[in-house]
This record gives C-alpha cells, sequence and structure tokens, in this order.
C-alpha cells in the first residue's frame, strides 16, 4: 500500500446508517500529525520474535476507543453513526491505516 495524499477509500461489508443516510463506503483522508494528537495512538507495534531465516514478527494491538476516534476524524462522520461498524469493517480499516503510523 502507498501512503501518498490520496483518501483511503474501505468497502464496508454491512452498510451504516448516517445522518444523511445509508453509507456502504468510507472514505478517509490521510491522517497527519493533527489526528495523532486529536485521536491519540490507536496502535501499538512490538517486535514479537524472529525465526531462524531472520524475519521478523511485528505485532500489533489496536485500542478500539481510539481507533474509534481516529476513524471519525478521518471519515468525518461522528461517534454515533460509526458505533454500528461491523467489528471485521474496523479491523479492516485499521489495517488499511497501519502503514501510515508505522512509517
Amino acid at each position: 500500500m502507498t501512503t501518498d495524499n490520496a483518501d483511503i477509500k474501505i468497502a464496508l461489508s454491512k452498510p451504516i446508517t448516517t445522518h444523511s443516510g445509508l453509507v456502504s463506503e468510507l472514505s478517509l483522508k490521510p491522517p497527519t500529525l493533527r489526528t495523532m494528537k486529536k485521536a491519540g495512538g490507536s496502535f501499538v507495534q512490538s517486535y514479537a520474535s524472529t525465526d531462524d531465516e531472520g524475519r521478523m514478527t511485528i505485532r500489533t494491538e489496536f485500542d478500539a476507543i481510539k481507533l474509534g476516534a481516529t476513524i471519525a476524524e478521518l471519515s468525518g462522520f461522528d461517534d454515533i453513526s460509526l458505533d454500528d461498524l461491523a467489528a471485521a469493517d474496523a479491523t479492516k480499516i485499521a489495517r488499511a491505516l497501519v502503514p501510515y503510523f508505522a512509517g
């Protein structure tokens, strides 16, 4: 995944109801330092292990409350609308955002 300035488009497995109707795809602005300051650290990454060939395993944990705040900030939708986001969709969004925070 590239981490350019283009919006991040995520197709939802289950549409959510917003104040302006049903939404089946979220368009997220690329995160900025302002996002990180406003929503907090959504991710914690740690190096879990190295295998016999020297490949490193990176473990990523998500903070659901901070992730929700990040999604709200980047999508422009409020928490009330996003509370019905399917867990699988929230996880898909989190995985799409990791490269922006991991560098």
